[in-house]
């Protein structure tokens, strides 16, 4: 749900029964959504920069990774496997 509260499936809805009006209230949504992930994304890249710059490290090096060598590069780092996917 975005921030206009607007609930549905609206793709089943033709294009000439919605209103100008709420399609932009649509639109809005979509973009703010998009927007807070991508900034979310771009907050969880930067915290985690060291993994990564480690990942590109060895993999220019090696081409591929092997599962028990992923598993060391997130052990290095102290980053713990989850338990469960993460709820919102």
């Amino acid at each position: 749900m975005g921030k206009t509260k607007l609930i549905g499936d609206y793709t089943t809805v033709q294009q000439n029964q919605i209103s100008e009006e709420f399609r932009n209230k649509l639109n809005y949504d979509t973009e703010s959504i998009l927007s807070d992930c991508m900034a979310e994304v771009e907050e969880c890249l930067k915290k985690n920069l060291p993994v990564l710059d480690q990942f590109i490290s060895e993999l220019m090096a090696k081409d591929e990774l092997h599962y028990d060598e992923i598993e060391r590069i997130f052990e290095f780092h102290n980053i713990k496997k989850p338990l469960s996917s993460p709820k919102n």
